[in-house]
Order: structure tokens, then C-alpha cells, then sequence
């Protein structure tokens, strides 16, 4: 999207506009047909990328470039609970307003029923108090009432030992609430460089019988979901990572080469045992840079490591601004090198597969909350048109030596974060999950 200046009597317009809609808003609960008025408070924004987002909408509105309605949620009606809806009403209406909490200022915008054009899916990944979301009915409650809705797509962490069998009732309840599930699956045990976890091992068939038995569980399980396998490889700090650690020498004798052949070969047992409804998501980290990693020798490998377009449905990337590992950076500092690149490697659809901030190290007169209005309203939508998927980390790690990186880890965040993802920029949904 593009914002261009207006002139002074668009400003006029403007002003007239917001000024009837103040008066009338009061019939708005009264009337369906008057629902299709727009009310966006400028002094409750946030940020400058917000007010540049509520212009353009009401642009949108009066020329009719725009058709769906934005509904304002009432602070007069009474908070929406999962619980409370009827279970085919959960389906249909995934995104049903949420009124906001009474601390917060910010209005409730509702996503409305038909998507914007070239809209995102918003996904989630969300873990507290040891729930994670969809399999926990707590966890689901307490997203949609931070977030004010429900994502197009829950995100899941499995490893291949212990708990490792495919998550059907998840993936069923994902789809119960009018959404996929996306499921990030790591062949390991938790040992950064075991032999056994190795990209050669599992190519070579160390891993099948497991492998096919999951296999057989995704076909039975008669949803579509999607799999995140062997993610943020262009890194060290898993048993597949193929980072150089010395010289010529890669993690645990792994090579750009050697994962390619792992990948298809997973995805190969997947199509002998006719479990055609997954979606493969490649999911290397954004450019690994150090001592020995250069940015060229990133470039080459993320070119090396891609399995191919017969073998991949979605691109998808980590991106933190976390300062208890670098200084403060912009999303667009962060993000676009390696999307460039990428964008070189393939046609294929892309997804922010794990997005995150931290509160700290904000310089003067930023912050996360700014960080947040600027990165999901105007740098991803703006100049980002690939991202059809942003799916945000929501979980505290500082007991992991990380950080915290959960959307609500201050009202301001949260007050970002809830206005950006109910507005129509992130109302779309998974193909087949209407």
C-alpha cells in the first residue's frame, strides 16, 4: 500500500467526517445498515504509521474502493467469550469482537467479515502458565481476549521424542475454531549435536519407521495442517543446522547438501503414505552472522538449502528484535536482506514464521509499541507483498536466558498489537478454512 499527501480539503473532509461519525455513533448498535459507518479515533493512535493507516481507510470508505464494513465494537456491550458461542458459531465466525479491557484506550476494531484486499493471515504461537494453544481451552480464551480475536493459524512446537505423535486433537480443534495448524517439527531429542540427529542420519533412514508412522496419523486426521520441518537450518543451534563453525567446518558434519536430501526424503514417505493434506513451510532464520558466516556465505547457502518448489508450499522466516542478543534494529533492517534473496530463490507464498520483540533497549523516544504499529501497518504490508501469513511469538523466555517476547508484555504493547491485527490488513484466512 501506498500513502500519498492529501490536500487540504481531503483534511476538510476528513474532519467533516469524523466529526458525523462522533454524533451518530450512538445509532450504530441500533441499525445494521448503519454498522457500515467507520469510526477511527486519531488522538487513540499510537503511532504516525497509524494515523497514515486510519487516513487511507477512510479514503478507502468514500471513494468505495474499500466494500466490507469495519464494525465498531460497543464498550456498552458485554465481552465475547469463546465459551459463550455456540460451537458452529466458533467456526463461522472466528474473529468475533472482543470489547477491550477497561484499562485499555484504544477502540476495539473488528475485523470484518470479508477480508481487505491483498490482506495477511495473522497466526499465533502462544504458551503461558505451561498451556499452549489450541490444545488448551484456557490458553485459546486468554489470546482472544488479549488479542481481541482469534488467529487464521495456531502454531505448535513438537519434537520427535516424547511427546511426538501428530497432534490430532489439536489440529481438529485448530480447525474447530475456523483455523490450521501450523507444526513446527524438530527431528531431535534436545542435543544440539547428536550423530543420530544428523541430517545424513535421518536421509539415510535412521528415523523412517517413526517418520511413516506420522505420516499415516496427518492422512487419518482428514484436516489440512501445515509443517515447519527442520526450521532456522541456516543456523547452529540445532542437530540439522548447516552453519559454518570453523573454517570449512559445518555443525555436526551437516551440509546444504545433505539437508536438501533429508527434507525430500521426509517428504517422499509422506506422499507413499497418502498424506496429501500438509502444506510444507521452508524455514530458514534471517541471515546468521558471525566470525564465520559472512553475509555472502549465508546468501549461497539459503540458495543451497532450498529444497525445491516441487517440494515446498510456503517460505517462511524468524525474525526478533531481541536486545539480549543485538542492539535495537527495525523490522526493515532486520527482515529485508535475506527476504530480497529469497524472493530470488522462489515464487513461493512467505510467512513471518516467528516474529517477536523485546521492551528493553529501545532508544530515545521509540519503543516496543511503536515497533509493533510500525512493523505490522506499515513496514510488512508497505514493502513486504509476498507475506501472505505474520505469525507472532507469544512467549516469555527470559528464564531461557532469551527475553520476553509475548505482545503483551506492557499495555502499550498490547494496545499495538490489538489495533493492528483487528484492522482489515490482517482479516485473511487459510484457503478452505472459510
Amino acid at each position: 500500500m501506498t500513502f500519498r499527501r492529501r490536500t487540504s480539503s481531503f483534511a476538510a473532509i476528513f474532519a467533516a467526517l469524523l466529526f458525523s461519525a462522533l454524533l451518530t455513533f450512538p445509532a450504530l448498535a441500533q441499525s445494521r445498515a448503519s454498522s457500515r459507518q467507520l469510526l477511527l479515533r486519531r488522538g487513540a493512535l499510537p503511532s504516525r504509521g497509524l494515523n497514515r493507516l486510519s487516513i487511507s481507510l477512510i479514503r478507502n470508505q468514500v471513494s468505495g474502493a474499500y466494500r466490507p464494513p469495519i464494525r465498531y465494537a460497543s464498550a456498552r456491550l458485554a465481552p465475547t467469550r469463546l465459551a459463550s458461542l455456540p460451537r458452529s458459531e466458533r467456526a463461522y465466525h472466528p474473529r468475533r469482537a472482543i470489547v477491550d479491557a477497561p484499562s485499555l484506550a484504544a477502540p476495539n476494531l473488528a475485523a470484518p467479515n470479508l477480508a481487505a484486499p491483498n490482506s495477511i493471515a495473522l497466526g499465533a504461537y502462544f504458551y503461558q502458565n505451561g498451556q499452549c494453544a489450541p490444545g488448551d481451552a484456557n490458553a485459546v480464551s486468554a489470546y482472544q481476549s488479549r488479542a481481541g480475536r482469534l488467529p487464521a493459524v495456531w502454531m505448535i512446537f513438537q519434537g520427535w521424542t516424547g511427546w511426538n505423535g501428530f497432534p490430532t486433537s489439536e489440529a481438529r480443534r485448530a480447525r474447530q475454531l475456523g483455523g490450521r495448524l501450523l507444526v513446527t517439527w524438530e527431528p531431535w531429542n534436545g542435543d544440539q549435536s547428536a550423530a543420530k540427529w544428523s541430517c545424513r542420519s535421518v536421509a539415510g533412514g535412521a528415523q523412517d519407521a517413526y517418520i511413516r508412522q506420522y505420516a499415516r496419523a496427518v492422512k487419518s486426521s482428514g484436516v489440512p495442517v501445515m509443517i515447519r520441518l527442520a526450521h532456522e537450518m541456516n543456523g547452529d543451534w540445532y542437530p540439522w543446522g548447516t552453519a559454518y563453525t570453523s573454517g570449512s567446518r559445518r555443525h555436526n558434519g551437516n551440509s546444504p547438501g545433505s539437508y536438501v536430501a533429508m527434507w525430500r526424503h521426509i517428504v517422499a514417505i509422506f506422499r507413499a503414505e497418502g498424506a496429501r493434506n500438509v502444506q510444507w513451510v521452508w524455514a530458514p532464520n534471517i541471515q546468521f552472522l558471525n566470525r564465520f558466516n559472512s553475509e555472502g556465505d549465508q546468501r549461497a547457502d539459503l540458495a543451497a538449502l532450498y529444497p525445491g518448489d516441487a517440494y515446498v508450499d510456503w517460505i517462511g522466516l524468524s525474525v526478533y528484535n531481541d536486545t539480549s542478543k543485538q542492539s535495537w534494529r527495525t523490522f526493515a533492517d532486520l527482515f529485508d536482506g535475506t527476504y530480497r534473496t529469497l524472493t530470488q530463490i522462489s515464487s513461493k507464498p512467505m510467512m513471518i514464521a516467528e516474529l517477536g520483540a523485546t521492551e528493553s533497549g529501545a532508544p530515545s523516544g521509540t519503543s516496543k509499541a511503536a515497533w509493533i504499529s510500525q512493523t505490522l501497518l506499515c513496514d510488512i504490508p508497505a514493502q513486504y507483498p509476498r507475506v501472505k501469513l505474520v505469525n507472532w511469538f507469544c512467549r516469555d523466555k527470559t528464564g531461557f536466558g532469551e527475553a520476553n517476547y509475548r505482545f503483551d508484555s506492557s499495555p502499550g504493547a498490547l494496545q499495538a498489537f490489538r489495533v493492528a491485527v483487528n484492522s482489515p490488513l490482517y482479516g485473511a484466512r487459510m484457503r478452505g478454512d472459510q
